[in-house]
């Protein structure tokens, strides 16, 4: 089993873990659907995706631009030739 943890954007959300404002410019699109709490909260998640298959490596991609504060990956099976067409985060 692999496990990693990544800071999503730190840059970006550096002033959003201390509770001060979210960077407007690169999430203007999400804090007007979301609002500004929500966002606020995003940034303070961990987040644990468990299994990469073509659909979770999308939804991982999601979360990861989506601003939160960590993700956490987790899967058993080993990466194939097959794979390689839709897990952009592997570094074959």
């Amino acid at each position: 089993i692999f496990f990693s943890t990544v800071a999503a954007c730190p840059s970006a959300m550096a002033d959003a873990q201390d509770g001060s404002v979210l960077d407007e410019s690169l999430y203007s699109r999400q804090l007007y659907v979301l609002g500004a709490e929500a966002m606020q909260r995003m940034s303070r998640s961990d987040v644990l995706v468990v299994g990469l298959s073509g659909l979770g490596c999308e939804i991982a991609k999601n979360i990861i631009l989506s601003g939160v504060k960590s993700i956490t990956v987790s899967d058993s099976e080993d990466v194939t030739w097959a794979d390689l067409g839709t897990h952009f985060f592997c570094g074959c």
